[in-house]
C-alpha cells in the first residue's frame, strides 16, 4: 500500500479529498459511556470508522455481521456498539488517473479517552477482518485517525505516526528504503509476534518485532545487561526489519565491550571488567534472537554469550554460580546466586522463562531485584530453551516434569528455605509455572506474567493459525525468522508455522489445583487483548476459593504495557515481590 500511494500520489494526506463515497460505518463506545454521553467532544452515535473501496458483490450484511462480531471479540468492544450502513462506487479515480487495484480507506474516529493501544488493536482487527470477510488483502488497507487522537497510520499492514506521511506534498518520488532494508511490510500490532506484543510507546523502530526486542535490550539497562548509549547507538545502524542487520550491528557491539572487558580486566579493574563482560553477554544473547539455528554462528554465538556471563558472575560478591542439572540423560544448564554471603536458609525466587528464553535472559531481567531484597535467585534452561532444541531437546505439555528436577536441586542447596520457594513464570512460563505448582506442593508462591491456562486454545485463536508459507515469506526477515526459530523450540517444521497450535495441544493447567499463593501480572497494552482476558478469566474463576489470587494490570500511562513488562522493571519487580513477602510473611 505504501508502494501505491507513493506511486500514484504524491502524498498519502491528500487522498481523501479525492474519494467521496462507500462508508461501512461502526461505533464504538469507550468502555464507561452510555448512550448520549458525549466523549472529549465526540458524539458516541457518530460513526467512528468509515471505509471507503470498491463494492462487494454477495451478502454484504452478512459480511458487516461477520466483520462487527470479530471486531467485537478482538477488542473487547460490546455488539451493542457497533452499529453499519453501507454505500459503494463503480470506480475509483483520483487526481485524473483511473486505480488497477483495490485499495481500502479508512477515516477513524476515536474518542479521547481511547488509549494508545487500544487504537492500535481497533486498526489491526479492522484490518484483519477485512482481509477474512471482504477478501482483499491487507496490504491495500490505509486506516488514518482524526479528531481527536491524529496520531497513528495504519499502512499496509504497518502501524506507524500520522507524521511519518506528513512530508511534502510537492514530492514526486517515493520514500527512500533504509540502504539494507528488507522491503517486505509487516504488521506491527495485534499479532506482533504472538509471544511477543509490539511495544506500546515507540522508541526506534517502527517494525514491530525488533521494536520489542530493543524494549528487552532497555530494560535490561537496571540489571547490568545494557548501556542506553550503545543500544541507541547500536539501533541506529539496524536496517527496519533486517535480520541480517540486527544480527551484525549486536554483534559488532558486542565484540567492542567485550574488548574492553578484556583490558580492565588484564589490569586487574575487577568491577569495570564484570560490567563490560555483563553487556557484552547479553549483545551476544541479543544477536541471537533473529539468528536461525542453521546459521553456523548459532551455537558459537550462544555459547560465547554463556562464557562471558560466567567470567562475570565469578567477579560478584557473591558470586553468580553456573550449575547443571542431571535431566533424562541430559543436563538443564542454569545461574544461582545466593542472596548473602552470610550462612542461613533464605526465600528464593526460582525464575523460569517462555518461548523464545535463554537462562542468560533471566538474569539479566530480575535477579538484582531479587538479591536487593533478599531472595536467592535461580534459573534454569528447560527443554525447549536456550541451545537445548539442537539436542532435539524441545518443549514438552509436561513440562512440570523439568521443573520437578529443578525444584529438586533447589532444595539441595543449604541457602534455600523450603518453606519459601517462590516461582514466576513470563510468557509461555506463565503455564509452565502454574503446571508445575499444581503438581508440586513445594513450591510455596507462583506469579505468572500472565497466565496461560491453556496454550492449544490461546494459540488458534493467533494470526498464526492461519499462516502459511507464502504469508511467511511476505514478512520482513526480522519478523520471519523468529517465528521460524520458535517454531523449532517446540519442534515443528520451521515451514510449517501454523503446526505450532496442535503443537501445544496439552500445555495447559487445572487452576483447580492450584492451592498456594497465585499473582497474575499482565500490562495494560496486552491485556486489551482478548484473547489474553479470557486465560485470565479462566485462571481467576477456575482457583478453589481459599486461594489467595490477585491479577495486577499495569499502566500504559506509567510505561508498564508491553509483554513481560520488558520496558519497566521496577513496576514488575515491586507487584511480584510484594506479593511473595505478603503470601510468606502471613505463615509466620
Amino acid at each position: 500500500m505504501k508502494d501505491f500511494c507513493a506511486r500514484t500520489y504524491p502524498n498519502a494526506m491528500f487522498l481523501f479529498p479525492c474519494f467521496l463515497a462507500f462508508f461501512l460505518a461502526l461505533s464504538f463506545l469507550p468502555r464507561n459511556a452510555v448512550a448520549g454521553e458525549t466523549c472529549s467532544g465526540f458524539l458516541p452515535e457518530d460513526p467512528m470508522v468509515r471505509i471507503m473501496s470498491l463494492p462487494l458483490s454477495g451478502d454484504v450484511d452478512g459480511l458487516l455481521a461477520d466483520i462487527g462480531r470479530e471486531v467485537s471479540r478482538e477488542t473487547g468492544l460490546g455488539r451493542e456498539y457497533i452499529t453499519y450502513y453501507w454505500q459503494s462506487i463503480d470506480r475509483i479515480n483520483c487526481m485524473g488517473q483511473k486505480t488497477e487495484d483495490h485499495p481500502v480507506f479508512v477515516d477513524l474516529y476515536v474518542p479521547g479517552s481511547f488509549t494508545t493501544p487500544e487504537i492500535g488493536t481497533l486498526m489491526t482487527s479492522i484490518a484483519d477482518n477485512i482481509e477474512r470477510f471482504a477478501k482483499i488483502d491487507k496490504k491495500w488497507v490505509f486506516i488514518h485517525t482524526h479528531f481527536p487522537r491524529q496520531e497513528q497510520v495504519y499502512l499496509s499492514g504497518e502501524i506507524a505516526h500520522w507524521d511519518a506521511y506528513q512530508g511534502d506534498q510537492n514530492s514526486s518520488s517515493a520514500p527512500k528504503e533504509a540502504s539494507g532494508t528488507d522491503t517486505r511490510k509487516e504488521n506491527t500490532a495485534g499479532d506482533g509476534g504472538w509471544d511477543a506484543h509490539a511495544p506500546q510507546t515507540r522508541m526506534h523502530f517502527q517494525d514491530g518485532e525488533m521494536e520489542f526486542a530493543l524494549a528487552l535490550i532497555l530494560g535490561a539497562t537496571a540489571n547490568s545487561g545494557c548501556e542506553i548509549g550503545e543500544a541507541f547507538v547500536t539501533a541506529g545502524r539496524i536496517a527496519e526489519g533486517d535480520a541480517a542487520s540486527w544480527q551484525k550491528e549486536w554483534l559488532h557491539m558486542a565484540e567492542l565491550v567485550e574488548a574492553r572487558g578484556d583490558a580492565s580486566f588484564e589490569k586487574g579493574h575487577v568491577v569495570s571488567a564484570r560490567e563490560q563482560y555483563m553487556r557484552a553477554s547479553y549483545y551476544y544473547r541479543a544477536a541471537l534472537v533473529s539468528m536461525l539455528p542453521g546459521d553456523s554462528r548459532f551455537r558459537e554465538t550462544a555459547d560465547r554469550s554463556r562464557s562471558l556471563l560466567r567470567k562475570a558472575g565469578k567477579l560478584l560478591d557473591p558470586p553468580l554460580e553456573s550449575f547443571e542439572i542431571p535431566f533424562e540423560g541430559y543436563t538443564l544448564p542454569g545461574y544461582f546466586r545466593s542472596a548473602s554471603k552470610e550462612p542461613g536458609k533464605r526465600k528464593t525466587l526460582i525464575m523460569i522463562g517462555g518461548g523464545e528464553t535463554f537462562a542468560e535472559d533471566l538474569v539479566f531481567y530480575i535477579a538484582r531485584q531479587a538479591f536487593e531484597r533478599g531472595y536467592n535467585f535461580l534459573t534454569v534452561d528447560l527443554p525447549g530453551q536456550g541451545i537445548l532444541p539442537l539436542e532435539g531437546k524441545v518443549f514438552r505439555a509436561d513440562m512440570d516434569t523439568p521443573l520437578k528436577a529443578v525444584v529438586d536441586y533447589a532444595l539441595t542447596r543449604v541457602e534455600v528455605d523450603p518453606d519459601r520457594l517462590a516461582m514466576f513464570g513470563i510468557s509461555g512460563g506463565g503455564g509452565f509455572v502454574p503446571q508445575a505448582a499444581q503438581h508440586d506442593k513445594r513450591i510455596g508462591a507462583i506469579a505468572m506474567n500472565s497466565a496461560v491456562v491453556d496454550a492449544y486454545r490461546l494459540f488458534a485463536a493467533m494470526p498464526v493459525a492461519s499462516m502459511t508459507e507464502e504469508t511467511m515469506k511476505t514478512f520482513p526477515s526480522f519478523k520471519e525468522n523468529t517465528l521460524r526459530v520458535i517454531a523449532w523450540r517446540w519442534g515443528v517444521p520451521m515451514d510449517d508455522i501454523s503446526g505450532l497450535v496442535e503443537a501445544n495441544r496439552g500445555f495447559s493447567f487445572d487452576p483447580a489445583r492450584i492451592t498456594c499463593p497465585a499473582l497474575s501480572l499482565v500490562g495494560e497494552g496486552e491485556y486489551a487483548d482478548s484473547n489474553v482476558q479470557e486465560q485470565q478469566k479462566m485462571f481467576l474463576q477456575g482457583l478453589p476459593p481459599a486461594t489467595k489470587r490477585a491479577l495486577v494490570v499495569t499502566p500504559a500511562k506509567e510505561g508498564a504495557s508491553n509483554h513481560c513488562l520488558t520496558e519497566n522493571r521496577s513496576i514488575m519487580s515491586q507487584v511480584v515481590f510484594d506479593f511473595f513477602d505478603e503470601a510468606f510473611d502471613s505463615r509466620k
